[in-house]
C-alpha cells in the first residue's frame, strides 16, 4: 500500500496532474535557464535514485551539498523515491553518502559528483573514487521502484540536531503554501540556498503541492532575465 504522506507521493501526484508543465524553471550564470517538466523531473530523479539505490541501503543519510540549481530538486525527489533522509546544514559526519558539487580534495565516504552544466554535461573529471552522476547516472533505467516503499513515518530530513519526517515536510510544505497565498499554476521564485527548511521546501515541495512551478535563481543569474516570469510569491 502507498503511504500518501510522504514527499515522494507529492511529486507522484503532481506528476499525474500534469507530467508536461514546468515543474521547475531554473535561471544560472548570465542568460542560463533551464526547465524541467514533471515528467522530465521524474525522468531524472528515476536515474538518480537507481544510482543512489547501487550504493547504499534504504534509510542510509545522504548529504546533500548543491547550491540552487535545477539538480538540486533532482537529488530531493530522488531521495524521496527510495527513503533516504536528506541532510543540509552543518554536516553531522553521520552521512553515508555525499552529493556535491565540488571535487572534494580529500574523500571521506562515497561522493556522488554533480555536473553545474546547463544542460547536465561532465563538468571536471571525478577523481579515483569518485562517482560522476554526468556518466553514471545517465546510464541508469529511467522508472525506480525503491525496495521499501517510502513511509510518511520515515525521516526525510536533518539539520543538525533537528529530524523531520516525511509527512512533518509534507505538512509543511502545505503549509508554506498557506502562508504565501500560492495557488494552482502560480510560480514561486526563490534566492534561498536549500540549507535550511524553508531553503528546502521551496525548492521543490511547496510547488509541488500548490500545483506551481519553482523558479531557482541561481548564483550568478541574470535577475532582471528572471523578473520576466510570472511569479506570484517569492521566498526570502
Amino acid at each position: 500500500m502507498v503511504d500518501s504522506t510522504t514527499l515522494d507521493a507529492l511529486r507522484r501526484a503532481a506528476l499525474k496532474r500534469d507530467g508536461t508543465s514546468p515543474v521547475i524553471i531554473w535561471y544560472g550564470p548570465g542568460r542560463s535557464r533551464i526547465e524541467l517538466s514533471g515528467a522530465t523531473l521524474a525522468n531524472a530523479a528515476a536515474k538518480a535514485a537507481n544510482l543512489l539505490a547501487e550504493e547504499i541501503e534504504p534509510a542510509e543519510l545522504i548529504r546533500l551539498e548543491l547550491p540552487l540549481h535545477w539538480q538540486l530538486p533532482v537529488w530531493l525527489a530522488a531521495c524521496a523515491a527510495g527513503g533516504w533522509p536528506v541532510e543540509v546544514g552543518p554536516s553531522s559526519g553521520r552521512a553515508s553518502l555525499t552529493v556535491t558539487n565540488e571535487v572534494p580534495t580529500i574523500t571521506s565516504g562515497r561522493v556522488v559528483l554533480v555536473s553545474l552544466d546547463p544542460f547536465g554535461l561532465p563538468g571536471t573529471p571525478a577523481p579515483p573514487g569518485v562517482i560522476d552522476a554526468a556518466i553514471e547516472a545517465r546510464a541508469q533505467p529511467d522508472h525506480f521502484s525503491p525496495v521499501v516503499p517510502p513511509s510518511g513515518r520515515d525521516v526525510a530530513l536533518s539539520i543538525g540536531d533537528r529530524q523531520w519526517t516525511s509527512n512533518e515536510m509534507v505538512a509543511a510544505a502545505h503549509g508554506l503554501v498557506v502562508e504565501l497565498g500560492l495557488r494552482f499554476g502560480d510560480r514561486l521564485s526563490t534566492q534561498r540556498p536549500a540549507t535550511d527548511l524553508r531553503g528546502v521546501l521551496a525548492a521543490l515541495w511547496a510547488p509541488l503541492a500548490a500545483g506551481a512551478a519553482a523558479v531557482l535563481l541561481g548564483p550568478g543569474a541574470d535577475v532582471e532575465l528572471a523578473a520576466q516570469e510570472a511569479t506570484s510569491a517569492h521566498v526570502n
